[in-house]
Parts: structure tokens; sequence; C-alpha cells
């Protein structure tokens, strides 16, 4: 079994989500999910979300609470879902991680091809 820290990033009723890389290699391919990822083994979840984040949008996190376990059974992943509240939307500009990033209110996220974190707690939000 795998872990994995991911970061639901929410302005008011909007969420920053990433387009994963169109590749077959990794789990689902060109579907929008949360930015974040797996874990080191004995790697703290905050740890490893602040790190996470930091590498994919070149942003140091300021503010997190845990909200969410959740297990992928087709990865065998225990995803620890954290809520960022931000008090503006911000124009990540460095995505160094998937194809890009964007924002999304809640209703548009019905409309996309999402990724099953997204589903996960997409109801919970």
């Amino acid at each position: 079994m795998y872990k994995a820290a991911k970061a639901i990033i929410r302005y008011e009723d909007s969420f920053f989500l990433q387009l994963r890389d169109n590749n077959n290699s990794i789990p689902y391919p060109n579907k929008w999910a949360f930015f974040g990822g797996r874990l080191f083994v004995g790697e703290d979840p905050k740890t490893g979300l602040l790190r996470e984040i930091k590498e994919e949008l070149s942003y140091s996190l300021k503010e997190l609470k845990e909200f969410y376990n959740w297990y992928n059974v087709e990865t065998y992943t225990h995803v620890i879902f954290f809520l960022v509240e931000l008090s503006r939307k911000i124009s990540f500009k460095n995505i160094n991680e998937g194809q890009s990033g964007k924002w999304f209110d809640r209703k548009s996220l019905d409309l996309i091809p999402i990724g099953p974190d997204v589903n996960a707690v997409k109801d919970l939000l």
C-alpha cells in the first residue's frame, strides 16, 4: 500500500486543479486532479504535501487542515486530503508538473474529465 497527500486548493467556490500529463504510464492520464502526490516511506502527510506543492507549483502553503481520508482501490493508495483555503485567487505562474493548472467552479467539476481523487471528495466540498 502507498500513501499520498493531496491539496484541495480552494478560493470561495473555485478549485485549482492540475491537468495530468497525457502519458499512459501514469494513473489517470489527461484528467483533472488535485495537486500533491505520493509520500516517501515514513514521511508525515503534511510535510509531504508541503514538499509536493513546492515542487509542483513553486509555492509555499501556509495554512492547511486535514480534511478527508480515502483509499484508492485501483492504485492501492491511502490518500490524505488537506483543505487549503485561500484569501484570494492566486494565478500560479510556475506549474512544474502536469500539462497545466486551472481554476474551476464547483459546477464545472461535473463537466470536465476528473480523476478519482476529485470524484472522491467533490460532494463533500
